[in-house]
């Protein structure tokens, strides 16, 4: 038996967030660009979760001293689960493209939509990853050879003939790759649902974690509802897809991808039912969060009534806006059209390095943060 080493569980399960996230970007990132490097990293990152996972499940186990610590840590071990469970998924898409399996251009075109698209970029000259960052975009993983690096910090050098997998709105995607992103590939309306399937995909997680970290209950039933629908709606989309006239390797690849949603969408309704039923929430989970290289924010609007969110300056190069909140309302992937009202709750997602520039500017944009996360068990 192999000596037992202890790793703090808010480090494992830190690491189990940052892998999973990035599981699920590069292998939408390997199915859009047919790359069988990232493919295999996929099923590489679905390994090292597993271990993750193992690792946390026995510093849990240790960490419990009585009921009431082991009734909180139930929720760790529903986060943990889920997190394999979206990793495993993310593996099954990529090793389509090592399976040779090619993908319908609606697809594609779908994994390059959404608030946050994922992209290569080759790079010419020696730079800092904080260069490429400071364009408003995320480094997901960079391919040097052979080798990957999963989320290289800022100081690490960038070497010409790198190929960096960067992150972000299809604007600044756009402007620092070059690429021109597909509008429609004629797909009509599987085109639609497949692209309203991806934008699911990209704030389901977000919104569960925000659930359980505020303890909003309003948004929380949203999650559970939407993942009550998509059980009919995916049955719905197969019949629509069937009538495609696509090869059967091609309408296996869209079921794949119908299936990562599905699961993620059951990931983080697991999630919102710990909020609804008013379980405890482990400390643990909490001080992960706020360890990792994203961060969850709730913001109060303040301002006066009927600015356009596009007009307030919020949705800037570093923060993804990834819904509005008003009374039991709420606006998934808002755009900038979308109108605000004192009172209102947006929910953002920003990266830790842009923290303390946005907490200090978002005062003048009209909004206050909402510090009251949800009472965390001590």
């Amino acid at each position: 038996m192999s000596r037992y080493r202890p790793v703090p569980l808010t480090r494992l399960l830190r690491d189990m967030m940052s892998y999973a996230s990035t599981a699920l970007d590069l292998g939408f990132y390997a199915i859009a660009f047919r790359d069988e490097g990232a493919s295999y990293e996929v099923v590489q990152l679905e390994r090292l979760v597993e271990k993750l996972w193992e690792g946390a499940v026995v510093e849990a186990s240790l960490a419990v001293r009585g009921y009431e610590e082991a009734v909180a840590m139930v929720s760790v071990f529903k986060v943990v689960d889920g997190l394999v469970r979206v990793t495993d998924v993310a593996a099954d898409l990529a090793s389509l493209v090592l399976r040779g399996i090619d993908p319908p251009s609606l697809l594609r075109v779908a994994l390059l939509s959404g608030a946050e698209v994922t992209a290569p970029l080759r790079v010419r000259s020696k730079m800092r990853v904080a260069e490429i960052e400071d364009e408003g975009v995320d480094i997901v993983a960079v391919r040097r050879g052979g080798e990957w690096i999963i989320h290289p910090s800022d100081d690490v050098m960038l070497e010409p003939g790198d190929v960096v997998v960067v992150r972000g709105s299809p604007e600044n995607v756009a402007r620092v790759t070059g690429m021109r992103f597909e509008v429609s590939s004629g797909g009509g309306e599987v085109e639609e649902e497949t692209l309203r399937l991806k934008k699911l995909a990209d704030i389901l997680l977000d919104l569960g974690f925000y659930s359980i970290l505020y303890g909003d209950e309003i948004v929380a039933l949203h999650v559970q509802e939407i993942e009550h629908r998509l059980d009919e709606e995916i049955i719905y989309y197969y019949e629509m897809v069937s009538g495609l006239g696509l090869s059967p390797q091609q309408e296996y690849a869209l079921h794949k991808f119908a299936e990562v949603v599905e699961n993620v969408s059951d990931v983080a309704a697991a999630m919102a039912s710990m909020v609804r039923t008013h379980r405890p929430i482990h400390r643990v989970i909490a001080a992960a969060e706020d360890m990792s290289q994203e961060r969850i924010l709730a913001l109060v609007y303040q301002g006066p009534g009927g600015v356009r969110l596009g007009d307030t300056g919020l949705q800037r190069e570093e923060v993804i806006v990834v819904a509005v909140r008003r009374g039991e309302r709420w606006v998934p992937t808002p755009p900038p059209t979308v109108i605000l009202e004192p009172g209102d709750r947006v929910i953002i997602k920003t990266y830790v390095e842009d923290l303390d520039e946005l907490l200090e500017s978002v005062e003048s944009m009209g909004f206050r943060v909402l510090r009251e996360k949800l009472e965390i068990e001590e």
